[in-house]
Formats: structure tokens, sequence, C-alpha cells
């Protein structure tokens, strides 16, 4: 097991009420993912959402906003994180009580953990 990968384990497990860790490139393949065992999600739909988050990404980019760097979205049942880190994409899902202010909190520190994987990615781009 990858470091990335008991990260990404780690975090799911220090926040209460997030169900998924998910990263993918930005046209939502899977690279890492870490679930909770208690809960199913499918990580195609979690991909899916990813590619479109990238794709609204860059067209909101074009209203002169500048760069969409998070988009959280929230449903009747779950909250969805996602976080851009060119060229990839990391996705948190979790349920209507998840802490997304601590999930904010820790970007810093999970793009950093990431940084590696990035950077392979980025080269292969």
């Amino acid at each position: 097991m990858t470091y990335a990968q008991e990260f990404v384990e780690r975090i799911l497990n220090r926040i209460d009420g997030l169900h998924g860790i998910f990263v993918t490139d930005k046209e939502g393949g899977p690279i890492l993912q870490a679930v909770s065992k208690d809960i199913s999600l499918d990580p195609l739909k979690a991909a899916s959402l990813a590619s479109t988050f990238s794709i609204t990404s860059e067209q909101a980019g074009k209203l002169f906003f500048g760069t969409n760097q998070k988009t959280i979205a929230f449903y009747d049942n779950c909250v969805i994180v996602h976080v851009s880190m060119t060229p990839l994409v990391v996705s948190f899902v979790g349920d209507t009580s998840v802490n997304v202010g601590l999930i904010l909190a820790l970007e810093r520190e999970i793009c950093s953990a990431l940084e590696s994987v990035r950077e392979i990615k980025s080269e292969a781009w």
C-alpha cells in the first residue's frame, strides 16, 4: 500500500460522516479511493461526478471569475466536496452531517500528501 493510499484511508477514518474519498484524473479515471465499509458507494458514479466537476469548472472559468478550486454540493442525503489539484480531482462523499469545514481545513495537508501522485499524473498528460 502506498503512502497516498494510506493517507486517504486515515483521512476517511478521521472525519465523522465521511463515507468515501476518490482521487481521479480530470476525466474521472480512478487513481485512489478509500470507502467506508458500512456504506455502499459506487466508485463509477463518484468518478462520473469528478469528470463533471472538471467540465463545469472549465466552463465556469470562461466567466472571468478565475479558476474554480472547489465545489461543494449539498443533496437531500449526502454532501460532495470536489477539490481541484490539476490534473487530479479529489472528491469527498459524506452524509449530511459531515463537517465540510474540516474537509476544507485539511485541504493543504491532503494536497501535500498527494503531490507525488499529481506530479506523476502531470507528466503522463
